[in-house]
């Protein structure tokens, strides 16, 4: 009966992921940045035949492999258009992945009555939260890494069926590289390589990464490599095997950041747990009583040592970091069920309550501010006071009742609860996050005035196209000053730094962008 119920309870957490993230995988708009371009990159393959290499606007796309595009490909052959909530699913149902993966992993060491809060504070862990419904693939690969950690560390325990995870684990590694790359590869082989060492079993390093691993992976990269030659020739490969990899790794032409640029990242890429995982980090790795196990140790290893790896790259942003999130948050959750009265462990819990009561509580003072005014919007203040209610009602927990588990499950659905709230009005600012607003009322205007449409001083621009389909249209840069000034009879959409150019123009404003009508002689008016 026991057992039941606690099959029963593990999945209660993810129910509520799944309703509280609900709205946000239905009703907001495709971020401009990066969401459009895989769209676009997907559109442009499925009209030119090609499955193994990729273009942007005919222009070589070979810094991502194709698994995560295929799933943009089929999407779009399954429902005739892109859908967010069938895309945000492959980035939700690996999450969830995930955490069943960490909570079976770590079960032993975290008392029953933390193992619903263990997992609510994975999901609700910053950018964890956010890449959960993000259109990227780096929690699908996240998902392959930890499964090929996992599955290693079965085989050097001697949990399961030992041939059929020899076989799994490189098609595990096999499948996180070929959904992002060689970090795919790089982080469980550094991750596993470090843990023998450590426990000085590095002798036994061939019996993970031997005949069988290596022969399948350069089975399946082999059958790669070779699908985009015969499709791409001699200089795609190149740029996919080496531009896209070893120049990145060393002197990066993207993303260049410095040394220490996690270590300051991941204070609020973290939040509200980054004090608790932070914390349970450090105390493993300078207090080694605290490492009390085999578990203990494997994930210390894989959080510290990917955080050292990626800090050595040259390219870095925040989500690259995401593989290592799941090792953070299971260290420190085992640390929080084994102290959960400790003073840091409930300072770490107490800081970000504060900070969060306070944050909701200001947010209708927020709204007023220059540029966002449309924080006012209600459900975005219900949302702000959910915040602020459930952070007090967590303080309560953690310091009159003494629960520390209880702190954390509160805190962590008080944030889900404001994120189901604040989701329901998501639509009231997509025409300030997306571009299919503006899009699709200035290919009206240009379809009735017929006139051609023109873009100025947008940031990428060029992708819109999975809103236009087939229709041109034409991009003009922000220091094209020549070329804005020669327009004479056309439709333009204009980023909002850029609209002082057209003074005495029809204008209208959608979100934080601009449609402009120029008719006339001349041009953009008032030149600067």
């Amino acid at each position: 009966m026991n057992l039941k119920k606690e099959t029963y309870n593990i999945w209660i957490p993810l129910l509520y992921v799944l309703v509280a993230l609900i709205p946000v995988m239905v009703l907001r708009d495709f971020s401009p940045a990066n969401e459009l371009r895989y769209l676009s990159i997907a559109d442009e393959a499925i009209q030119n035949g090609t499955y193994f290499t990729f273009t942007n606007h005919g222009i070589p796309y070979a810094d991502k492999p194709p698994l995560y595009l295929w799933i943009v490909m089929f999407g779009k052959w399954l429902f005739g258009s892109h859908c967010m909530w069938f895309l945000s699913l492959f980035s939700l149902i690996p999450a969830f992945v995930i955490v069943l993966v960490m909570d079976r992993w770590a079960r032993a060491e975290i008392r029953p009555q933390f193992r619903v809060d263990s997992m609510l504070l994975t999901l609700t862990c910053g950018l964890f939260t956010g890449m959960a419904v993000f259109l990227r693939m780096d929690m699908l690969m996240t998902m392959w890494i930890t499964l090929a950690l996992y599955t290693f560390y079965n085989m050097q325990h001697g949990i399961g069926c030992r041939p059929r995870q020899k076989v799994l684990f490189p098609i595990y590694v096999f499948l996180a590289v070929f959904t992002k790359g060689p970090m795919g590869i790089l982080i469980p082989l550094v991750t596993t390589t470090v843990f023998l060492w450590e426990k000085k079993e590095l002798r036994q390093w061939g019996r993970y990464w031997g005949w069988t691993t290596w022969g399948i992976l350069l089975l399946f990269c082999g059958a790669w490599f070779s699908a985009v030659w015969a499709e791409g020739g001699k200089d795609y490969l190149d740029n996919l095997l080496f531009h896209q990899t070893v120049n990145r790794a060393v002197n990066s032409f993207h993303h260049k950041r410095p040394f220490w640029y996690y270590l300051v990242s991941m204070w609020y890429t973290f939040m509200p747990w980054a004090f608790l995982l932070i914390g349970a980090a450090v105390a493993g790795f300078l207090r080694k009583t605290r490492v009390r196990n085999d578990v203990d140790f494997f994930f210390l290893t894989a959080a510290v040592t990917t955080l050292i790896m990626l800090s050595f790259i040259s390219s870095k942003i925040q989500v690259y970091l995401l593989p290592a999130y799941p090792f953070f948050c299971y260290l420190a959750a085992i640390y929080m069920s084994r102290y959960p009265q400790s003073g840091w462990v409930k300072a770490a819990i107490a800081v970000p309550a504060v900070i969060i009561c306070v944050a909701g509580v200001s947010l209708r003072v927020i709204s007023d501010m220059d540029g966002l005014s449309y924080l006012g919007h209600p459900l975005f203040i219900t949302a702000g006071i959910i915040l602020s209610a459930t952070a007090a009602l967590s303080l309560w927990f953690l310091f009159r009742k003494r629960k520390t588990n209880l702190a954390v499950r509160t805190m962590a659905c008080g944030l889900l609860g404001a994120i189901f709230v604040g989701g329901l009005a998501v639509p009231s600012i997509n025409d300030r996050a997306g571009y299919r607003a503006i899009t699709e009322k200035a290919a009206e205007i240009s379809d009735t005035s017929a006139k051609p449409l023109f873009t100025y001083a947008m940031r990428r621009p060029e992708n819109i196209d999975v809103f236009l389909g087939s229709r041109n249209f034409t991009i003009v840069e922000k220091n094209d000053t020549i070329g804005v000034d020669t327009l004479t009879n056309a439709v333009v959409i204009v980023s909002d730094n850029a609209i002082g150019r057209f003074k005495n123009d029809k204008k209208t404003q959608i979100g934080a962008d601009w449609i402009v009508v120029i008719d006339r002689q001349g041009g953009a008016s008032d030149k600067q």
